[in-house]
């Protein structure tokens, strides 16, 4: 996902490699895409653009979930083979294999941009929110799932991921992810977390996994919980005077 070609070529063979082993759940994605209904207002036309959209489940239920609306989708990914999954599986959708920060798009062409677990994959997150942001209408609205670098528990989080993603990734606090969207020129218009504060393990006795149940119900009460989940989701909108000044 970088400009080096040799890097782009590696990173898609890589994820090509093991495309079966990436799925997304259908509960995350129907979460992703209820956060984005809750914010977003759809009409017939609007165009809407799954950057990085792997094996294709995040596009196929937001396919489903507008159905009633005559949408224009695209996606794009950088492995060949999750493109061709996604295609099988939304045939009617356009696809692409592209890899940030750059497109082929047009400017301003998307109503929506959805880049659900992307952003920590980029070597150059800066140029690739950029991009986006070209490509995104001046109303629209750009949706940003990532890894929380603030989560309870990140530290087990990470060894975990490390035994499934072909990457070295890089992992962002609210603060930071809200640092690098000012200096691409977005602001937070809403955020959420989902998906747990402290992991349970399959090793965890019964005992521990009864202690974390009741840990995570306390942890509830936390001031900042949203922020401290396993992912964040983001809703940005475009903001030129965030463009002139240095965060």
């Amino acid at each position: 996902m970088t400009n080096g070609s040799n890097v782009y070529d590696e990173l898609s063979a890589r994820y090509s490699e093991i495309a079966e082993q990436l799925q997304r759940s259908d509960q995350y994605s129907s979460f992703v895409v209820d956060f984005m209904l809750q914010n977003v207002s759809f009409i017939d036309g609007n165009s809407i653009l799954d950057a990085g959209c792997g094996n294709g489940q995040l596009t196929h239920v937001l396919m489903q979930r507008l159905s009633a609306f005559q949408i224009r989708q695209s996606a794009f990914d950088i492995s060949e083979r999750m493109v061709e999954h996604s295609r099988t599986l939304n045939p009617t959708v356009r696809h692409d294999v592209a890899a940030l920060p750059q497109t082929s798009y047009q400017d301003y062409e998307f109503d929506v941009i959805i880049a659900s677990e992307v952003l920590e994959h980029l070597a150059e997150p800066q140029a690739s929110l950029r991009e986006l942001r070209r490509i995104l209408k001046v109303d629209g609205s750009l949706i940003v799932t990532i890894p929380n670098g603030d989560r309870f528990g990140f530290h087990q989080y990470l060894r975990e991921r490390q035994s499934y993603q072909p990457a070295d990734d890089f992992f962002y606090t609210f603060a930071e992810a809200q640092s690098l969207f000012r200096k691409a020129g977005f602001r937070i218009h809403d955020y959420t977390g989902c998906g747990g504060k402290i992991p349970r393990r399959a090793t965890d006795s019964s005992l521990s996994k009864i202690w974390l149940k009741v840990l995570n119900r306390l942890l509830d009460f936390h001031p900042d919980v949203e922020r401290r989940q396993k992912r964040l989701i983001f809703l940005l909108k475009k903001d030129d005077y965030l463009l002139h000044h240095d965060f």
